[in-house]
């Protein structure tokens, strides 16, 4: 695949995880469009609402169900948890996680044999692991045929936007009504919504939606037509339609995805949900910050470019993050900038020269 279909692909995907707040229609609709940036011959996305090993639920793409079904006893033969677990929001492959012998005497292992689905290489990545709640994502291949450093990559760049979208599917899922979800949502700082009627008029918002709102459409909007127009044209067509909307606007370094979604319960007079989310573009390193930064700092400065933080960083180059906040200084100091801020607007105004 050329670099410019799988930067297509990889938009088409992103526009898909953002489609829907249900994580078996995430999966179905994105799943197809992962498939054809990475070969796989079957896929696992699992959920613990718990964070309990044994509460993990399953939703599969080509895997026969069986495969999972004694999945508690094999629990602790799991290498692949044992191993992401330890670097959430890093992509792992086998080679990373253990030595093939291992793999081939493996319990999963043999178990997929068993069930006529094996598995001979896998690539792997925690989305999100904490004592509440845990969920990751599986690829696998039934052949000798090792997943690339180029298929890692690119499951690499799409892990936020895939451990977001679960995220907020799992916040809607652990609410027993979507009334309590979209309270949750509506007090949460993290979240951005505003809800609205069938014909567009406001219900509620959260803080950060209106902080989005007001960063990239200062001068539109009213009390007669609280959305800006190029959101008002995606929201029309979504509601003739009844299917999902979506939209990208992009400024020199940031980009803000919007989409509409229809609600499958009523809250109140809401009957749509409009979810914002800002996320960094990628920025190249320029070439004159080559000569003053060594090696190391280029890669943690490529990690800040790209919208990682401290941690995900360090999971990357396999250092603390205290060491990361080292590098930072240095890179700060020799560029004489004082922040990630300052850092992003200086990479973006050498892209644009």
């Amino acid at each position: 695949m050329s670099e410019r279909t799988a930067e297509q692909v990889t938009s088409e995907l992103f526009e898909a995880l953002g489609a829907s707040l249900d994580v078996s229609v995430v999966l179905e609709n994105a799943y197809p469009l992962l498939s054809r940036l990475i070969s796989a011959d079957y896929g696992a996305l699992g959920v613990s609402s718990s964070g309990k090993v044994e509460d993990f639920a399953w939703s599969v793409a080509e895997l026969p169900p069986a495969f999972f079904v004694a999945y508690e006893e094999m629990a602790a033969h799991d290498f692949v948890r044992e191993s992401v677990v330890q670097r959430p929001n890093l992509v792992l492959r086998d080679q990373d996680m253990v030595p093939r012998a291992r793999l081939e005497g493996n319990l999963m292992y043999r178990r997929a044999r068993e069930v006529g689905a094996p598995i001979e290489h896998v690539m792997a990545v925690m989305l999100h692991a904490d004592q509440r709640w845990q969920s990751g994502l599986s690829l696998y291949r039934a052949r000798r045929r090792p997943f690339t450093a180029v298929e890692r990559a690119r499951l690499q760049r799409v892990t936020p936007a895939l451990s977001n979208a679960v995220r907020n599917c799992h916040l809607l899922g652990v609410a027993a009504e979507w009334r309590r979800a979209l309270e949750r949502l509506l007090d949460s700082s993290e979240a951005a919504i505003l809800l609205m009627t069938e014909d567009g008029r406001e219900v509620a918002r959260s803080a950060r939606a209106s902080r989005l709102l007001e960063r990239w459409f200062e001068h539109e909007g009213n009390a007669a037509e609280p959305l800006p127009a190029a959101l008002a044209r995606v929201f029309e067509s979504s509601r003739h339609s009844g299917e999902t909307g979506a939209v990208r606007i992009k400024s020199a370094d940031v980009g803000l995805e919007a989409s509409f979604l229809r609600m499958p319960t009523p809250y109140g007079q809401a009957a749509w949900v409009l979810h914002l989310e800002e996320r960094p573009l990628d920025l190249a390193l320029p070439e004159p910050w080559r000569a003053s930064l060594t090696a190391r700092e280029q890669e943690v400065t490529r990690g800040v470019l790209r919208g990682w933080d401290n941690r995900l960083i360090g999971s990357e180059l396999g250092c603390s993050t205290n060491t990361v906040k080292k590098h930072l200084q240095n890179v700060f100091a020799k560029l004489g900038v004082d922040d990630r801020a300052a850092l992003l607007v200086r990479a973006s105004r050498a892209k644009r020269r």
